[in-house]
């Protein structure tokens, strides 16, 4: 398996790292400009995907509407018809590093991500999400009738590389059939708590870190098979 990890204001200092290597995956992007000041809007949230050895394979932005009104250069561009911004839709930005990946684990960290972004919204209480889909994404999405809308005409970003803006509705049926196409039945989605400074600590975050203690209990092989 493979945990997506949510990365946020309160824990990004611990994938800061991680975060610096957003430079070298956004040269694989589909966006010919990456509007890079969004990282450090206020609720910009990421979620990160690794393989078993360690190597950053995914990285997807979120970036809320209602703090930028409207969405990032690089979508907007994409986008023909009218989306309404507001709380409850969210840009999805997605990065993969493809330079030094192998092919599979790049299919199974799709897979992943996927779920995860779903899940990821569910939690979050987010009804929309509008994204740049490459096309075999779209007619997936079509094949197994998740509720997505086109929001923009097909453009060509490579050669016989095809992408459109979409906007996806968040529900509870669709994340359900997301996990049974891709067979990922168990939560995929982790949080790592907080670098929490020990003479203010609460007991709500000694709950907290108990709690992932106990998940983390089955050691590395819970996670990745």
């Amino acid at each position: 398996m493979m945990l997506v990890h949510v990365v946020n204001s309160s824990n990004s200092s611990l994938y800061a790292n991680y975060l610096q290597e957003m430079v070298k995956i956004r040269r694989h992007s589909i966006f010919d400009e990456i509007d890079d000041s969004l990282d450090f809007i206020e609720g910009v949230e990421f979620l990160l995907v690794f393989s078993k050895n360690g190597q950053l394979l995914e990285i997807s932005r979120f970036t809320p509407t209602q703090n930028t009104k409207c969405v990032s250069k690089g979508l907007a561009n994409f986008i023909a018809e009218e989306v309404e911004f507001g709380p409850e839709l969210w840009e999805h930005t997605k990065f993969v590093s493809d330079a030094t990946a192998e092919t599979a684990s790049l299919e199974k960290s799709n897979a992943y991500v996927t779920v995860g972004v779903l899940e990821w919204a569910m939690t979050k209480g987010i009804k929309r999400l509008v994204a740049v889909a490459r096309k075999p994404f779209i007619d997936l999405a079509k094949q197994q009738t998740w509720p997505i809308r086109k929001i923009g005409p097909l453009v060509q970003y490579k050669p016989g590389l095809f992408a459109a803006a979409i906007e996806i509705k968040v529900s509870k049926r669709i994340l359900d059939a997301a996990r049974a196409f891709f067979g990922l039945n168990n939560t995929v989605t982790f949080t790592a708590p907080p670098p929490l400074d020990y003479r203010t600590i609460t007991i709500e975050q000694i709950r907290f870190l108990d709690a992932a203690l106990e998940v983390n209990a089955g050691g590395e092989g819970q996670y990745y098979s």
